[in-house]
């Protein structure tokens, strides 16, 4: 006679769905403070202009923007779909053209850059849970 054990793996499943939803929201949201990072920390070496009564220090080309009128910044949040699902949104229409430049500026990334960093971290992360 030949005896079947199965073992049940569901609990450690749950376990691991549930650190996985951590882990996807703290990339998330360390995404979200790359992305304000950049813009409000960091020496901006574009050209000085005067905005009202103060003096404003551009980017850059090839640096990320410089907050001006903040609008950028505080378009930029993270937020949960569902579990295991979260969405990083910049609503500031003009982002795009900052990140790939257009015929009458030249780029001033950030996204991507943050992007990759947080990729970077995240996949150490991943590996070890799943290892």
């Amino acid at each position: 006679m030949y005896e079947i054990k199965i073992k049940d793996y569901s609990k450690n499943v749950y376990a691991d769905l549930d650190k996985l939803d951590l882990i996807i929201s703290k990339a998330a949201t360390s995404l979200e403070k790359e992305l304000k990072d950049s813009i409000t920390k960091g020496v901006k070496s574009g050209k000085p202009y005067k905005r009202g009564k103060r003096v404003h220090i551009s980017s850059a080309p090839g640096e990320s923007p410089a907050t001006d009128t903040s609008k950028l910044l505080n378009s930029i949040r993270a937020k949960r779909i569902n579990k295991n699902a979260y969405e990083v949104i910049i609503g500031a229409l003009y982002a795009g053209i900052l990140e790939f430049g257009s015929s009458r500026m030249k780029p001033r990334p950030f996204i991507i850059p943050a992007i990759n960093k947080i990729s970077k971290l995240l996949d150490k992360v991943l590996g070890a849970l799943f290892k």
